[in-house]
């Protein structure tokens, strides 16, 4: 499996997000009302689920008490939206998709009834190329071929039985199409959220990040009741991720980045090292 990637180099250039194609593209979601968000399209969950290396965290699933500011969302969202500050997230967003990057990160969860977790996070994106492993997880696609890698969590026979460990590759197109395809699909369910007259999300700037407010009542929201996304300069990368929900808080911290990512990185990833 990893031998299909011997002596390949295909750093791409990203498609610049804010281009004509891309501008239109947020014009037309703009307009959209906000009466129906696509809850199908939830790759934008990129640091929700699978993504955080969420392994085992529903066990740490409790009924918390109510929080002061969980209990409403009219006083958590801002009083005004601020388009710009909408239009510069997204495209932030889609910059931290389409720039080549190795990223490490850590993911903790905290919840409300003193339970916690945390996740090693790693990413090498090399667009089309992208892996991310998190924690004993690795999923994504390079040179053609997409890999989903698990971890047996224990050794003892009980769970050698329920898991089935190592890599699954499956050969797919190498599109570079396909992958900004997937980005535009992302990017465009974002728009849904924080978009529009009515946004799911009212979006604030604050010291060179983005506070995301929860402006209409929804059942489990995607991004909690709040949340904040920063972004590395250099690389585009998602620097500090913080989601508020009212049973607890998930925290997303860059610890190290570099712009160059070697066919060694997606060895090393799909290796475990």
């Amino acid at each position: 499996m990893v031998a299909a990637m011997a002596g390949t180099d295909t750093g791409a250039d990203p498609t610049p997000p804010g281009d004509d194609g891309d501008q239109r593209r947020h014009d037309e979601s703009s307009e959209r009302t906000s009466g129906s968000v696509p809850f199908g399209i939830v790759a934008v969950g990129l640091m929700v689920g699978v993504v955080l290396g969420v392994v085992g965290a529903a066990a740490l699933r409790t009924t918390p008490e109510p929080t002061e500011w969980g209990a409403d969302v009219a006083d958590l969202a801002p009083a005004e939206a601020d388009p710009a500050a909408v239009d510069d997230f997204v495209e932030a967003w889609e910059r931290s998709r389409t720039e080549t990057y190795r990223a490490e990160s850590r993911w903790h969860r905290v919840t409300t009834a003193g339970g916690e977790l945390a996740r090693a996070r790693v990413v090498a994106q090399r667009p089309p190329d992208r892996l991310l492993r998190a924690g004993g997880q690795v999923e994504g696609s390079v040179d053609g071929v997409r890999y989903l890698c698990d971890d047996v969590p224990d050794e003892s026979p009980e769970m050698q039985e329920l898991f089935d460990p190592g890599c699954r590759a499956i050969e797919v197109p190498r599109s570079e199409d396909a992958y900004s395809n997937s980005v535009a699909e992302e990017v465009d369910a974002l728009w849904s959220y924080v978009g529009g007259e009515q946004p799911l999300y009212r979006v604030s700037r604050d010291d060179g990040c983005f506070d995301l407010r929860l402006a209409r009542g929804m059942f489990a929201p995607p991004y909690g009741d709040r949340a904040r996304f920063c972004f590395d300069d250099a690389t585009g990368a998602v620097s500090l991720l913080r989601i508020e929900r009212p049973e607890g808080t998930d925290t997303l911290e860059l610890l190290a980045v570099t712009p160059e990512v070697t066919d060694d990185d997606f060895r090393e990833l799909l290796a475990g090292d």
